[in-house]
């Protein structure tokens, strides 16, 4: 509830980089899951979910605005559409053949 109207904000400021704010949001939803295996109590846990909430939401506002930069306004809604009909598709690829 926080992340999207704090980070939509920032990330529709000119001298934001948005890819670099993506790629960075995913460098800390990977090193907050690599952490949670050291919580060994609740207040960890509560502290990895917050945490991961956060990132997940700038995730989330980040994907539709770099597919805005990507194809433009005419074809957002079929690259959106697009990448939500693949997403869940690429689970099922084994991992040796990516």
């Amino acid at each position: 509830m926080v992340a999207r109207p704090l980070f939509g904000k920032l990330m529709d400021h000119p001298r934001v980089n948005r890819i670099t704010m993506l790629q960075l949001t995913l460098l800390f939803i990977s090193i907050s899951t690599t952490l949670v295996t050291i919580a060994t109590n609740y207040e960890w846990l509560a502290t990895f979910q917050s945490v991961c909430g956060f990132l997940e939401g700038i995730y989330a506002i980040s994907v539709p605005l770099i597919a805005q930069d990507l194809v433009g306004d005419s074809k957002l809604a079929p690259a959106l559409a697009t990448d939500l009909r693949v997403m869940p598709w690429r689970s099922f690829v084994p991992e040796g053949s990516r």
